[in-house]
């Protein structure tokens, strides 16, 4: 804990605002993303009368156009520039959500899935990572993330019940266009507060190891994906995040609807997916 300062030069040091900047990323654009599709799913289906796995299928696109356009969106976040991507991807899921609040066709929420999927791709947590990565070394860095992953848990047990009695009152579309404002909020928020460059500030990376420190002078740490590739450790790792991926996703898409197929009112089925996204935060 010795490593972990809140003062650096005699300033506050600034990586603590991008911090609460990934926290922000993580409630509202990560859970926007990934978390709150359950409480659409009744009110969506049946208004519209569409079967619950097709209109569901939007979500396998959505994820799709995120596994294709995240090693691209990656490498131009590594470049530089990171919060004017970042802001795009926002915008993407305003025009995503907006958009679904307008369909009346399962083509409808297929095309705008797609807008969705890169908008996911670019907002949370692949960029996340990368700011905290820029702001802090090795010892530090796994406590910033933590704190700023928070929001996975966080948002979820806030939004969920919020976002169900918003689609109660007033209806499924505009449940979609409030989440599509939640995006453009956090446009604001990212074009204000993101930096991806902590000597533009005046500071050097927080808690950075010895080794870190050695290889920065010398090259970059890290391998590149063909060298990667031809070690066992990414295949691991691949396949890890694909089964957490599979088993999670299950539950955060339906679980809503299955507590209501139960015989559970939707307001109570709301904030038991809330109390459910709520517990990850002990684990974060």
């Amino acid at each position: 804990m010795k490593d972990i300062q809140f003062k650096q030069n005699g300033r506050f040091f600034y990586g603590w605002i991008i911090v609460i900047v990934g926290l922000f990323l993580m409630t509202f654009a990560y859970v926007g993303f990934v978390s709150l599709t359950s409480v659409f799913v009744l009110p969506v289906t049946e208004d519209l009368n569409f079967e619950r796995g097709e209109w569901m299928t939007y979500l396998t696109i959505l994820s799709l156009a995120c596994v294709i356009c995240s090693p691209l969106l990656g490498k131009l976040m590594g470049k530089g520039r990171l919060k004017i991507w970042v802001a795009v991807c926002c915008l993407l899921g305003f025009i995503g959500y907006f958009g679904f609040s307008r369909a009346d066709s399962l083509t409808a929420f297929y095309l705008f899935a797609l807008i969705l999927g890169v908008g996911f791709a670019g907002t949370a947590p692949m960029p996340v990572s990368i700011l905290i990565n820029k702001w802090f070394g090795g010892k530090v860095r796994g406590t910033a993330t933590g704190i700023a992953f928070l929001g996975s848990g966080l948002g979820g047990m806030i939004l969920s019940p919020i976002l169900n009695g918003v689609i109660s009152a007033y209806g499924w579309r505009t449940g979609y266009i409030a989440l599509g404002i939640v995006f453009l909020v956090l446009m604001v928020i990212v074009l204000a507060f993101a930096n991806d460059n902590p000597q533009s500030k005046g500071f050097v990376r927080m808690g950075e190891d010895e080794s870190e420190a050695a290889a920065a002078a010398i090259e970059k740490q890290g391998k590149t994906l063909s060298e990667a590739m031809r070690t066992p450790e990414f295949y691991f790792a691949v396949l890890s995040t694909i089964l957490v991926v599979l088993a999670s996703s299950a539950i955060l898409a339906n679980s809503v609807a299955y507590f209501v197929g139960c015989g559970i009112g939707e307001a109570k089925a709301a904030s038991l997916h809330g109390l459910l996204l709520g517990s990850l935060i002990i684990g974060k």
